[in-house]
């Protein structure tokens, strides 16, 4: 059986961070996590669809979901693959320990780095009607590099979305 690894996470859009006077409270965006799959198979695979959540640590919660569909899967290489997922997380309010954790990734600055899991379950073509495997790897989300030229106090940084109480709220990058 193929073998699994993280190899990161990036962000596809930024994200949004819903806090009062704004609701629901919580946020929204979009990420991609790359894959390394080592198959050490005489044979070709292809998976039919890789679906997964990713779930907050602490909590349990789901926070975003991904698909990915027909990924063929060489024999005897190591491949990466890269899902997308789409955020989407509703909290209880503006003290949501999901959400406060979230934003808490780059803020203050340098932020809190925060733990995340992924469970996939794969539907292997051929096999789908009588095996299909589930794997939940963690994911520690931090917040990316600086941008080469640091940005101004007063500007929010390069790919950075205003959070609703003004201060730069900037998408969260990941690491195994």
């Amino acid at each position: 059986m193929p073998s699994v690894s993280v190899v990161g996470v990036v962000n596809t859009a930024a994200p949004v961070v819903r806090m009062a006077p704004l609701t629901p409270p919580g946020f929204s965006g979009a990420i991609a996590a790359t894959v390394a799959v080592d198959n050490p198979n005489w044979v070709d695979w292809t998976f039919e669809s890789i679906t997964a959540d990713l779930l907050d640590a602490d909590s349990g919660k789901k926070v975003g979901e991904g698909l990915l569909e027909n990924q063929p899967l060489s024999a005897r290489t190591v491949q990466n693959i890269t899902i997308p997922f789409k955020l989407d997380y509703v909290g209880e309010s503006d003290k949501d320990p999901v959400t406060l954790r979230y934003v808490g990734i780059c803020r203050p600055a340098p932020g809190k780095p925060t733990m995340y899991k992924v469970r996939a379950t794969m539907a292997v073509k051929g096999l789908s009607g009588v095996y299909k495997p589930t794997i939940e790897k963690d994911v520690l989300m931090t917040c990316p590099p600086t941008p080469a030229a640091a940005p101004s106090a007063s500007a929010p940084a390069a790919g950075s979305t205003p959070a609703a109480d003004g201060a730069a709220a900037q998408p969260p990058a990941a690491q195994q």
